[in-house]
């Protein structure tokens, strides 16, 4: 399978778990949070420098600035806490008091997603 159909893949199941969690394709965020989870999948140290690997590569892509990703990624976060769908916590992993910064939930959906990838598979 090629890197790129692999990644489309994972964005594709991204975006149906975004789906679930409230955020629809009529948001900028919807499809730079999908992107941002991806790299984060294909790469788990960029979460150490999400300001500086994942905001940028994303803003290139998406012909943006690495603020409009940063804001739009806020916004998606914020607009899935206020949601307050049950899989939030199962993305979570916990029902946390205040909402999570977006780096922290980057990293979480791409660890879900990861994991429900695994899950399914049949080996």
């Amino acid at each position: 399978m090629s890197a790129l159909l692999e990644k489309e893949e994972k964005c594709q199941k991204v975006r149906s778990i975004l789906y679930l969690l409230g955020l629809s394709a009529n948001y900028q965020g919807f499809f730079q949070m999908s992107d941002a989870v991806a790299l984060a999948w294909e790469d788990p140290e960029r979460l150490l420098w999400v300001t500086k690997c994942i905001y940028p590569d994303i803003a290139k892509h998406r012909r943006t600035t690495p603020a409009a990703v940063e804001r739009n990624l806020r916004t998606a976060v914020r607009i899935i806490w206020e949601t307050h769908v049950p899989l939030l916590w199962e993305v979570l992993g916990e029902r946390p008091e205040k909402r999570p910064p977006t780096a922290r939930f980057i990293a979480c959906l791409a660890s879900y997603a990861a994991g429900k990838e695994r899950a399914s598979s049949p080996f």
